[in-house]
Formats: C-alpha cells, structure tokens, sequence
C-alpha cells in the first residue's frame, strides 16, 4: 500500500517551490492543489490537481489517498487594494480555503497547517488588520475555528515575518536591491528606514513548517494547548541597519535616497506575530550568511 501524501497548496509560490523539495527529499510522497499554473516535474511521488475551477476532483482524491495532512501557503497578497480586486483576493484567501478545510473534513484528514501573517498584527493587536490581504487572513482562520470545534481536525496556524532567499521573484526588498547592484547607475527612492524588520531565511522557514509538522503528527505535548504558532528570527533590525548588512555583505554601496518617501499607511514599525514560538525550533541561518548565500544564488 503507498504511504498517505502530504497535500500542499501554494506549492509554485516562494515558500512552497523550497517547501516541496524538502519534503520529497525526506521521502515524502505529496498532493499539491494548483491553480491554473502546475510545477514542472517528472519526479513520480508528485501528483497534481488543479483546482482553479472548482475542489471537486481535488475532494475526491482527497477522500481516496487519506492523505497525512495539508500545509495551506497559497494566498493573494496584496499590501493594498482597489474594488476590482476584491472578488480575486476573498476568492483566493477565504473561498478556496474554506473549500479546503471542507474537503478535508470530509476526507478525515488529521491536521492542517495554515499560513497566517504579522500584517494581521498591527503594533502587536492580537487582531488588527494592516490591510484587507491581512483581514481575510484572519476570516480563514476564524472559519477554521468551525472544523476545529466539529470535527477531529487539529488545524494550526503558522504566523510568517518577512522572508527572503534564493529565487525570490517577489518585489522585495532582497531583489530590488540585487538590482540596485547590478545597475549602480540607478537610485531608489525609499522612506525614512526606522521600521523594523524580523525577517527570515526561506530555508529556516522551511525547517519550522515540516518541525511542526512533525510535531503534529507525533502528538507532542508541547503544543497541545495552543492552535497558533509563529517563527522568528530572534532580533529585530531597522530596514537601514539590515541596507547597511547588505551592502557590506555585497562589498558594494546601495543608491538609496532615505526619506524620499513617505511612510505607508499603517506602516509596521514593529512587526509582532501573535501566537506562541514555535516550540523546540530555531532559526539556524545567520543575516549574513542568509544575504551571502542570496547573492551567490545559493
């Protein structure tokens, strides 16, 4: 009998493309739930289902390969919104999630891992919604409160920081600065720089995700009283201080106007993960190192 896959979704985003090989890696065999855009591989313990129009087949498969477990990462972030927007980011963030969780429910599937956000935070609020992105973050898990109290699920949320790494294709900070090196010529235009920043290394994201997978399917003690998890990377550095790292890490100065913008509404200036540390687990991947290996395409 094969062993029972690990359904992931977000697999093609940042997050999930380094997720994925991990997994397979330590022999996991895995489901992933696509939308539209399939990952490209011919590796046999992959399977894929797209469920850009509807969970149908995807509940079907669900319900004949009992999978182990879910790591939900797919999202439709947006740090700000316009009306025609709308309908794709409640779609993508509370539909297909909830979609999810029901067909999980009906598939007997013992644990979820979601993906939650510090922007649901806003100055450390247990619940304060940065944006309408971080709102709907926060409607799918109360949704999830739901399968929590009627069915076996244990569904756990993982709160992120900021991340960076290797094949980041995000307009982030990280890639728009390896641009700046690589065109001196140009200046950016940035705010005042004093927000701080706990930002992480996507491969110590990685390791906290399949930690508390195992966690969860070990019963561990340690997190049995709490459904709300975050990482972090232990200090916290002003964007300015974390240029500054960069650019010395890089042997090369950044051409940055500092305060040529303005700050964003509800700018995070401390950026707080509500929740409890993840137990047992530790970022391992230093600033520097994590900027060293980024700029050599490690």
């Amino acid at each position: 009998m094969s062993p029972s896959p690990v359904v992931i979704t977000g697999a093609t985003g940042f997050v999930g493309s380094h997720l994925v090989p991990a997994l397979r890696n330590a022999g996991c065999p895995l489901l992933l739930l696509t939308n539209r855009r399939k990952m490209e591989t011919e590796d046999p313990g992959i399977q894929q289902c797209d469920v850009s129009q509807n969970m149908q087949e995807a509940a079907s498969l669900m319900q004949q390969l009992a999978p182990r477990g879910i790591i939900h990462l797919a999202t439709h972030f947006m740090p700000s919104h316009t009306p025609e927007m709308i309908p794709e980011i409640i779609r993508s963030n509370i539909t297909f999630g909830t979609e999810l969780f029901d067909a999980a429910a009906g598939a007997n599937v013992p644990w979820i891992i979601n993906i939650g956000t510090f922007w649901q935070h806003w100055n450390g609020a247990p619940y304060d919604p940065v944006n309408l992105y971080a709102a709907t973050k926060q409607a799918l898990e109360d949704i999830g409160e739901f399968y929590r109290k009627t069915t076996s699920m244990r569904i756990v949320t993982l709160c992120l920081n900021d991340t960076y790494g290797t094949g980041d294709t995000r307009k982030k900070l990280f890639p728009l600065w390896k641009h700046l090196l690589e065109h001196p010529e140009e200046r950016m235009a940035m705010s005042p720089g004093e927000q701080l920043m706990d930002i992480l290394h996507v491969d110590d994201v990685v390791s906290g995700i399949i930690h508390l997978m195992q966690m969860l399917e070990h019963h561990a003690p340690e997190i049995a009283d709490s459904d709300r998890f975050y990482l972090t990377a232990g200090e916290c550095l002003s964007l300015r201080q974390i240029a500054g790292i960069f650019a010395e890490v890089a042997g090369q100065d950044l051409n940055i106007s500092w305060g040529e913008r303005p700050y964003r509404p509800r700018e995070v200036m401390h950026p707080r993960c509500y929740g409890t540390p993840l137990p047992g687990w530790k970022s391992t991947i230093s600033l520097r190192d994590g900027i060293r290996n980024f700029l050599a395409g490690k």
